[in-house]
């Protein structure tokens, strides 16, 4: 579990802390879909397919218990206020209200640098 763990706050980290677990889950998988096929540099990221033999529902299990655990917190983003810019999606869909955002916190990064394992856990899916 801390193998997978890493991965999933690796990607977060690595990604700039700003796509929802959705997106995580498909860089983690590998899959070429939605953001990953806008956004092409999301492929070159080491995260990239490293939970391929996981399901969607197996990694969102996971960030569920990260998050729980305090190694991930969830920030909500408002619209137009995001630090990486951008226009969003305009006066419809998920920018209109805003989304959760998966953010590392100072223990997650204790995990991915090794000083610290996340005790034993495995989801039911």
């Amino acid at each position: 579990f801390t193998l997978e763990a890493k991965w999933l706050l690796k990607c977060c980290s690595e990604t700039g802390q700003r796509f929802g677990v959705g997106v995580m889950c498909g860089i983690l998988m590998g899959r070429d879909t939605g953001k990953v096929k806008k956004m092409p540099w999301l492929k070159e990221k080491s995260s990239f397919g490293k939970l391929s033999d996981k399901s969607t529902d197996w990694i969102k299990a996971v960030y569920r218990k990260i998050v729980e655990l305090g190694y991930m917190k969830e920030v909500w983003i408002q619209p137009n206020s995001s630090p990486y810019g951008g226009r969003g999606r305009g006066r419809t869909g998920f920018m209109k209200r805003g989304y959760q955002c998966p953010n590392v916190t100072n223990t997650g990064r204790k995990v991915m640098n090794g000083s610290m394992r996340i005790p034993p856990w495995i989801p039911d899916k």
